[in-house]
């Protein structure tokens, strides 16, 4: 064989089929091919080679009938073209066999779909290890412009099994809704920028971890993602996904731990959004969810187990017409549990019927019906030795940056719900255990018929056994040459008899009711000589130990004659309920 000239080097052969027949004149000629096997699509240059041992695999390496090699000049990725191995990008014929060639070269590790084509699929193709990419995709993925992969008439079964890499830009169209588009290994996997219509099943795995599926479409499918069969699946992406016209969108049969549900868009589905056995540990933000396509109302989240729906974290999300928000709902029940943001709130749930809620103004304990009373405990830091505990404080005012001589403080208010925000609940402080492990406290309440103070009962363990004595908060009651401080809350204060001044309530008004009242007097001379009741009506004091008002008495010291002091105060406290165990 002899060396050509340069200016007689490189000859122009129409396609491949033809360059088999051309044997070469020189080494290392080169011949430039227009086209493999459709016009316009797979041409080249090929370089005349020495080898006698490698196959034909009728894109890289072509064999003469004299048993000459041509071989391809590529760069790069170019060779994972499946132009350059015989594809059809009209559709009108199967390129399944040059996919499976562009594979099986070994190598380069991504095969390419061309931007400018579809094609169609006959046979299933073993991906394996090898990245599937295309230019882009379309929402219906049958346009010729586009990256497009068809099923094909005699197709009988998956597309693409063992899918173990990534597969990216990519249009995948099923003529039937029959077949499966992807069948993934599970393991590391990226699905990004591609579309699917129309199929039975677009994307199946056998459990995941590590998967990612960001940017894709899917249009009129019956299952779009869907987990198989593992009993965990972990680590799991769900990016910016557009399920429109679904049936069911992410469908997992295990456990879902530490996934993440970010901005994806479920509408017109007629089934489940995201339903697994148990998810956890999983975070949900920005998803949007969208009318129900005719269906009946369902969460937008579900779990195949009850309940368990729990320490995830979710914000932004929204669900309308025909979809319940399990995220942001009033109630608790087989909602997700875990932190929730949205709609000004911060909700810390368990799915079991209880949660938290901060928002601008409040921190409120919540529980649904049936779940009993939700409790609340605010907590200071301690250090591991429990040798120093922090201090608790609840501080009122306007935090405006500088300092105000004449800022008002703030109140410390207790309200409830009921009886017109009437707090009727108690305040407790620890003592410490009994001897059987039982809590020792002292007590405080406000009753709703008293006129002011707060009482209670405090426990003591005395002989291995527990009492309680009454304890008590009183009101402060003032005379000072007539009526002062803490003498508004009577209707009436009568100091016309000497050595007797009476304080009496409005008829209807809350009552005296087993009180205990301690007077000091403060002008020399004159001391107290007891308190008197003035019934509610007969006998009440007597009978139930209630009183609309009391009279103080006095008496000079010395004379024993009734004379009113000018200055003393009383302690007033009411301690109905409340005595001295035996």
């Amino acid at each position: 064989m002899t060396e050509l000239t340069t200016a007689n080097a490189v000859i122009t052969v129409e396609n491949v089929e033809k360059l088999r027949a051309y044997e070469p004149e020189a080494e290392k000629q080169i011949v430039q091919v227009l086209y493999h096997t459709y016009p316009y699509c797979g041409g080249g240059r090929f370089v005349a080679s020495g080898d006698t041992k490698s196959a034909d695999d009728n894109g890289m390496i072509i064999v003469t009938k004299g048993g000459c090699r041509w071989k391809r000049v590529t760069e790069g990725e170019e060779r994972g073209n499946i132009l350059l191995w015989g594809a059809d990008p009209s559709g009108k014929n199967d390129s399944s066999s040059a996919i499976k060639a562009a594979i099986a070269d070994g190598k380069t590790r991504t095969v390419v779909i061309p931007h400018e084509g579809k094609f169609v699929i006959n046979e299933t193709i073993e991906l394996g290890r090898v990245s599937l990419i295309g230019g882009s995709k379309d929402h219906f993925g049958q346009k010729a412009a586009y990256s497009s992969l068809i099923t094909g008439s005699d197709l009988d079964g998956a597309m693409f099994t063992k899918v173990g890499k990534n597969v990216i830009g990519i249009a995948f169209h099923d003529r039937n809704q029959t077949h499966t588009a992807l069948e993934m290994t599970s393991y590391v996997n990226l699905v990004q920028n591609c579309s699917f219509h129309n199929f039975k099943s677009a994307i199946e795995t056998p459990g995941g971890v590590d998967l990612s599926l960001l940017d894709n479409t899917f249009t009129s499918v019956e299952t779009a993602i869907h987990l198989q069969d593992a009993s965990l699946c972990t680590t799991s992406r769900f990016i910016r996904n557009h399920f429109h016209y679904v049936h069911d969108c992410i469908l997992v049969d295990g456990e879902l731990y530490g996934a993440s549900f970010v901005d994806n868009i479920f509408e017109r589905v007629t089934g489940r959004a995201i339903h697994g056995k148990v998810i956890y540990h999983s975070h949900f933000q920005g998803n949007w969810w969208e009318h129900r396509n005719g269906a009946e109302e369902a969460r937008c989240v579900t779990t195949e187990m009850y309940q368990q729906l729990f320490y995830n974290t979710a914000s932004a999300n929204y669900a309308v017409f025909g979809w319940i928000n399990v995220f942001n709902s009033d109630t608790h029940d087989n909602r997700v549990g875990g932190v929730m943001t949205g709609e000004g709130n911060v909700v810390i749930r368990t799915p079991t019927g209880q949660a938290l809620r901060i928002d601008h103004e409040s921190i409120k304990s919540e529980c649904d019906q049936w779940t009993g009373k939700g409790d609340l405990t605010l907590e200071t830091g301690y250090d591991k030795v429990y040798s120093n505990v922090g201090d608790f404080y609840i501080m009122a005012g306007n935090n405006t940056g500088y300092r105000h001589r004449d800022l008002k403080n703030g109140s410390l208010v207790f309200t409830s719900r009921g009886n017109d925000g009437s707090w009727q609940g108690k305040l407790h402080f620890l003592q410490g255990k009994d001897d059987d492990g039982n809590d020792l406290k002292e007590s405080y309440s406000f009753p709703s018929w008293s006129i002011g103070g707060l009482v209670g009962e405090a426990d003591f363990q005395c002989d291995s056994k527990v009492r309680k004595t009454t304890v008590a908060i009183p009101q402060q009651v003032l005379w000072d040459s007539g009526p002062s401080t803490g003498t508004g809350c009577f209707t009436e204060i009568d100091d016309s008899q000497p050595g007797r001044v009476r304080f009496l309530l409005e008829d209807g008004a809350p009552q005296l009711r087993n009180y205990l009242i301690h007077c000091t007097v403060h002008t020399r001379g004159v001391m107290c000589d007891g308190i008197g009741h003035v019934n509610v009506y007969g006998g009440s004091w007597n009978a139930y130990r209630r009183a609309k008002g009391f009279d103080v008495f006095f008496i000079d010291r010395e004379t024993g004659e009734a004379k009113t002091p000018d200055r003393f105060c009383l302690m007033l406290a009411h301690v109905e309920g409340n005595k001295l165990e035996e």
